[in-house]
């Protein structure tokens, strides 16, 4: 009976791919009994019958099959598309900042430094140094010239290096001219007592010989290019700074 069963299913199986077989080749002499020999007349019956799940089952088999495939198909085609989509828009991106910044990076920071302007000093005679303009000006005593000075929206001139001497020698012009140098009154006599109006440290000096001498409590700049002190009521001119 195992045998007719085997036999059947073959049989089907051979109906259902086209296939025939030699039964007797395959089958030893006598295997076959005399049920299997008797039904011939339902063999094709029967193969039909067992053809029909096996026909279901390769329905189904090739039904996944097709169902991996097109998945496989849609992963594929949608990675595709993406790495696409991505590598053209990164293409373009770039295209347009090359084409709109002429391939510079475009940082967002503005340049907010001021350049250095050439500083106006309309006073007559005035000349300028730097960032601060010079000037003489006509005045009389010490207060006179500092008021004066400061009417004009300046100071009088305060001396902190080599070079502004050298300048504000060359606007003196012959005559001794106030400075912004004082002591206070009542103070020891000698260079220590003596400060800037402008509260500037006292780093660069140039008194005259046995100078300061105690003659007074302002400084003045010499005709002959260096300091000494003066009585503060004494009638000079100043020269005048502007910062």
């Amino acid at each position: 009976m195992v045998v007719r069963r085997c036999l059947v299913l073959l049989v089907a199986t051979a109906a259902h791919v086209g296939c025939t077989y030699d039964f007797d080749a395959f089958m030893p002499s006598g295997a076959i009994d005399s049920d299997l020999v008797d039904d011939t007349s339902s063999g094709d019956a029967v193969a039909d019958d067992a053809a029909a799940p096996l026909d279901s089952a390769i329905e189904d088999v090739i039904a996944d099959a097709n169902v991996e495939a097109s998945d496989d198909v849609s992963v594929e085609t949608s990675a595709d598309t993406s790495a696409d989509t991505a590598a053209d828009t990164s293409a373009d991106a770039s295209a347009d900042g090359s084409a709109d910044t002429g391939g510079a990076t475009d940082t967002g920071l503005v340049d907010t430094a001021t350049p250095d302007v050439p500083v106006s000093c309309p006073d007559p005679e005035g000349k300028a140094l730097g960032t601060h303009c010079y000037f003489p000006l006509a005045a009389d005593n010490w207060d006179k010239a500092k008021a004066g000075c400061e009417a004009r929206g300046a100071h009088l001139v305060t001396i902190t290096s080599a070079a502004e001497e050298i300048h504000v020698e060359s606007i003196r012009t012959g005559k001794d001219r106030w400075l912004g140098l004082r002591r206070p009154a009542g103070s020891p006599i000698g260079e220590g007592s003596f400060a800037w109006i402008t509260t500037e440290s006292v780093t660069f000096k140039k008194w005259g010989g046995g100078q300061p001498s105690g003659a007074g409590e302002c400084a003045v700049l010499r005709a002959g290019n260096d300091w000494a002190d003066l009585g503060c009521k004494s009638p000079r001119d100043p020269i005048c700074e502007r910062d």
